[in-house]
């Protein structure tokens, strides 16, 4: 979905370890928002590829909160 490329995106720019590659799996969960726990491949700069297991939070639209990385 457009939310969870979204969520893979901001993580990406928040890790600062190179560009996504691909998104290997994606599960959300209601909380105040969204977690969605993601599996990223992500192409590092040296060329090598590295998985990683994030969480971004992502608030309600009306609470005025902003995107999160929490794991």
């Amino acid at each position: 979905s457009q939310e969870v490329q979204d969520a893979a995106k901001f993580a990406i720019a928040q890790m600062q370890q190179g560009t996504l590659v691909k998104i290997v799996s994606a599960q959300s969960q209601v909380v105040a928002g969204m977690n969605y726990a993601l599996q990223l491949v992500v192409a590092a700069n040296d060329g090598t590829n590295h998985l990683y297991n994030v969480i971004v939070f992502v608030p309600l639209p009306n609470s005025g909160g902003t995107m999160q990385l929490t794991n």
